[in-house]
C-alpha cells in the first residue's frame, strides 16, 4: 500500500488541467478538459489493446443483437403461424374485447419489431398469413376469434411500423445510426436522443 497514491481533484480549483498532464495518465485517450476539477474523456473503441478485444465485443454484439434475436423470434412467429392455421372454423361473431386486445397487442408487437429489429421475420410471418386465409376460405372455413386477433393485430402492427418510419424518415441523426436499405429506428434510440437530453 506504500507505493499507492490517491489523487483527489480539487473542485474549487479554477485552473484547467493540461492535455499533457492527462495524457501521462491516459495516453490512449482522446480527452477534453474542463475546469472546476472535472474532465470528460472520449476514447476510440478501436484503440483498445489487444485488438482481439475489439473483435470479441463485435462478435458479442452480433450474437446478442442479431443472431440471438433471430433464434428467439423465428420460432415464436412460426408458432404463431401454426396456431393461426388451426384457428379457423365456422363463421362466428367477434366481441369488442377481441378488437380492444388487438389494439394493445399491436402496440406491444410494434415495440418488439422496432426495438428488436426483427421486421424481416415479422413481415414474412404476416405475408404467410394472407395465403392461409385464402386457402382456408376455399375450404369453407373462416377465422375464429383467435385468428382474427392474430391477423388484425399483425396488420395494425404493420401500420404502426409504417407510421413510425414515416415520422422519422428525415431524421439525419438516426439515419446515420441505422444505415442501409431497411431503416427502422429503435424507440429507445429516439427516447435517449430527444427526451433524455
Amino acid at each position: 500500500m506504500g507505493n499507492m497514491a490517491t489523487i483527489i481533484p480539487d473542485s474549487s480549483a479554477s485552473s484547467s488541467v493540461s492535455d499533457s498532464d492527462l495524457e501521462s495518465v491516459l495516453p490512449s485517450a482522446s480527452s477534453s478538459i474542463a475546469t472546476q476539477g472535472s474532465f470528460t474523456c472520449s476514447c476510440d473503441a478501436h484503440q483498445l489493446k489487444p485488438a482481439s478485444l475489439v473483435e470479441s465485443f463485435e462478435l458479442l454484439d452480433f450474437y446478442d443483437e442479431h443472431l440471438g434475436h433471430m433464434m428467439w423470434y423465428a420460432p415464436l412467429f412460426a408458432a404463431y403461424l401454426v396456431y393461426f392455421y388451426g384457428s379457423f372454423g365456422k363463421s362466428c361473431s367477434t366481441g369488442f374485447g377481441v378488437w380492444l386486445l388487438a389494439i394493445f397487442g399491436a402496440g406491444f408487437e410494434w415495440y418488439l419489431v422496432t426495438e428488436g429489429q426483427i421486421f424481416t421475420i415479422f413481415i414474412l410471418m404476416f405475408a404467410c398469413m394472407v395465403p392461409i386465409v385464402a386457402i382456408r376460405a376455399q375450404q369453407g372455413l373462416a377465422m375464429d376469434s383467435n385468428a382474427k386477433f392474430l391477423f388484425f393485430r399483425s396488420a395494425l402492427t404493420l401500420v404502426l411500423v409504417v407510421v413510425w418510419v414515416a415520422y422519422l424518415w428525415n431524421d439525419d441523426t438516426l439515419r446515420k445510426k441505422y444505415p442501409g436499405w431497411l431503416y427502422i429506428p429503435e424507440p429507445w434510440a429516439y427516447v435517449s436522443l430527444y427526451w433524455m437530453h
